[in-house]
């Protein structure tokens, strides 16, 4: 595969991030993963227990977070000498990481990237899935041990778009930034929802009969079906003014 053409499908940069993934994981498999990881790799964990960053990856306190204790949410860095790959210990039916497109310029970057998959794919006997953020779906890298294959046939302004904000402004309207400025002909679809081009956001009216989280609801949905584009959330989305209650319903919703 020309490094080229990878390099502007795989690497390309829309301001979101790359994920892997191993579906359909269990906690053997993840202790197996954390085993590899902690022998062989440069890692910084950081130890909520100890407030501490850390050189190995605490396995028994990963397995702590899944029996419960919601506190020892984590995320563990690991280093392919100047490359950086983030796991996140979300569940343990899923082993999930992610990576900086803007880190990778080269030919060497890329097989330093699949040399690691493909231990790891060897190590836990699994098929190992590089895709776009929050896009499980779209499969751009899959490794199988030795083997590697690409599907560089999705388009990239199909792949979903995370919202880097959410907030109620001074005129009580519930607005959406989205990471990308792509609807600013929204206001076509005659739905109440309309672009601001200064602040580059989605915003709704100011609720009458609706409840923000209907509008909420609405944007997203009119966003999907009218500019073939999912929106999302991430743990790196900012809330301005929304109430605690409100903001645990949007996180609630499916896809989020």
């Amino acid at each position: 595969m020309n490094w080229e053409e990878i390099h502007k499908t795989i690497y390309y940069w829309d301001g979101s991030w790359r994920d892997i993934y191993l579906f359909n994981s269990s906690r053997q498999e993840w202790t197996l993963l954390l085993q590899l990881l902690n022998s062989n790799y440069e890692i910084e964990w950081h130890n909520p227990k100890t407030d501490e960053t850390c050189s190995k990856i605490d396995v028994e306190q990963i397995a702590e977070f899944w029996d419960g204790n919601d506190e020892l949410i984590s995320t563990a860095k690991i280093f392919l000498d100047d490359l950086q790959i983030n796991f996140h210990f979300f569940t343990e039916e899923e082993i999930e990481a992610d990576l900086d497109p803007r880190e990778f310029k080269k030919q060497e970057d890329h097989q330093k990237l699949l040399d690691f998959l493909s231990n790891i794919s060897k190590h836990l006997n699994k098929e190992v899935f590089v895709t776009p953020e929050n896009a499980p779906e779209y499969k751009l890298i899959r490794v199988n041990q030795e083997t590697i294959d690409y599907d560089l046939s999705s388009n990239p302004s199909e792949w979903p778009v995370r919202i880097i904000e959410i907030g109620i402004d001074d005129k009580e309207r519930l607005y959406l930034k989205p990471e990308i400025e792509k609807f600013t002909m929204i206001y076509r679809s005659a739905a109440e929802v309309h672009w601001d081009n200064d602040g580059r956001f989605l915003y709704s009216p100011k609720p009458r009969e609706w409840t923000y989280l209907d509008w909420h609801k609405h944007i997203v949905s009119l966003i999907k079906t009218d500019c073939n584009c999912e929106l999302y959330i991430t743990n790196e989305t900012k809330w301005l003014n929304i109430p605690e209650q409100l903001e645990k319903e949007i996180k609630r919703m499916p896809n989020n």
